[in-house]
């Protein structure tokens, strides 16, 4: 008898989305003050989606592609918006490398959040010992 299905989204998995999308406003006022050239953008991108998909698969106990396209949307978004932001809204030039950390933290919010494709091991049964 196999456990019943978790519905793809729940209460709970919309507080985290909530939660990190609050996080996510914060965090790009934050980075938004640095400038991102070197190598913030090749650096910040990847750890920033880790994080951000760290927080939404912890947090809600959950992973569906809903969640993970929600995720990948909120966290490509406030890392496009911080790299916005630092260049002093629109007076130098937007960094070129920042739609790399774009890709980057989005490519690592779908690799944590997506469903797991490995199978559930079989149901063992025991061999019958009949003489």
């Amino acid at each position: 008898m196999s456990a019943p299905e978790r519905p793809p989204f729940t209460a709970r998995s919309a507080g985290v989305l909530v939660a990190v999308l609050l996080l996510c406003w914060l965090a790009a006022l934050i980075l938004g003050e640095y400038e991102f050239d070197g190598l913030l953008p090749w650096i910040g991108g990847p750890l920033y989606g880790t994080v951000i998909g760290e927080i939404i698969v912890e947090g809600g106990h959950h992973r569906s592609w809903p969640i993970t396209g929600l995720g990948a949307v909120i966290a490509g978004g406030s890392f496009w918006r911080a790299a916005e932001l630092s260049t002093a809204d629109g007076l130098r030039e937007f960094p070129a490398a920042a739609w790399a950390g774009v890709a980057l933290a989005v490519v690592a919010v779908v690799v944590r959040t997506a469903p797991s494709r490995r199978r559930p091991p079989p149901e063992q049964t025991l061999p019958d010992h009949a003489a």
